[in-house]
């Protein structure tokens, strides 16, 4: 779908921005809309998502990925949960280790999408509590 959408607004295919990831998208309208301060809900889905990753065979979908000798490059192999995962399958981390730091990794990506996004002057905030 975000394929899709990415090639009707702009006419080019989702590889060719993966190509030139720093090129300036024109002539495309868009708003984003912040609904408040959501990190800790955030944060608390994302832990929950971890869990139920691990719970739902996150550990034999990474060694199928190893067993296929996937190349390091490819989007797939750079995921979050994919190295974690893969430290743990070698012995080299915990069970418990490599979910904390899959869930540390992901509340930072979390904090880095909120810095992006508040960053470039694109946002409307909205006071969603006063909805609900």
């Amino acid at each position: 779908m975000r394929s899709y959408s990415l090639l009707l607004q702009t006419g080019k295919v989702l590889e060719e921005w993966q190509f030139n990831p720093n090129k300036k998208i024109d002539n495309v309208n868009y708003r984003v809309i912040l609904t408040g301060n959501l990190r800790e809900k955030l944060y608390e889905s994302a832990e929950q998502r971890v869990d139920n990753m691990f719970h739902d065979g996150a550990v034999d979908e990474v060694q199928s990925l190893i067993e296929k000798n996937y190349s390091a490059e490819l989007s797939i192999m750079k995921a979050i949960g994919v190295r974690e995962i893969t430290n743990f399958i070698d012995g080299k981390v915990s069970l418990d280790e490599a979910k904390s730091i899959m869930k540390k990794n992901t509340r930072n990506y979390i904090k880095r999408q909120d810095t992006w996004i508040k960053g470039n002057n694109i946002t409307q905030n909205v006071d969603i509590k006063k909805y609900l």
